[in-house]
């Protein structure tokens, strides 16, 4: 199960690196104009959430104190994150995904045809957490990638894709 969807997270993990890897560190706790949020908020989100993905199919939350900083209606407040390498939430990325995608293929299908017990979306048509699993593999990501390639042409990068 999740076939499709480990595919395209490794395809979207290398979009991930190609965006990050020549951005300038000064400009990682900016807030940028259209989304608000901060480069280091988006990569302190992504493994986070990627992390609580891992929390659903028994693994754990490896950040516990990031929960309350990136996680999901989270504010995006420089203060806030102040404290935080940027580093760290970058490099915390890959790994999540990569448990996640190892979870997800260990799963019973019992527990993935089982509904979800994610409170923000209780009331969106995912309903199992084999939706919410894919969702996080693949269009959650993908979303905050977008926000990220926006984050690079503010800055007059170059477009990647």
């Amino acid at each position: 199960m999740l076939d499709n969807e480990i595919v395209l997270n490794h395809f979207l993990l290398g979009m991930f690196e190609q965006l990050t890897n020549d951005f300038p560190t000064d400009e990682m706790s900016r807030s940028f104009s259209g989304h608000g949020h901060s480069p280091i908020w988006i990569a302190g989100h992504l493994a986070i959430v990627g992390e609580m993905g891992c929390q659903i199919l028994g693994g754990e939350i490896r950040h516990q104190a990031w929960l309350s900083l990136f996680g999901p209606r989270s504010e995006d407040l420089p203060e806030k994150l102040s404290h935080v390498d940027p580093t760290d939430c970058l490099t915390a990325v890959a790994p999540a995904y990569a448990e996640l995608r190892e979870l997800s293929q260990s799963a019973s299908a019992e527990h993935l045809n089982a509904p979800h017990d994610v409170g923000i979306l209780k009331n969106s048509p995912l309903k199992t957490n084999e939706h919410i699993i894919a969702h996080l593999l693949t269009t959650h990501l993908a979303f905050h990638l977008a926000q990220w390639s926006a984050c690079r042409r503010e800055l007059g990068q170059p477009k990647l894709f």
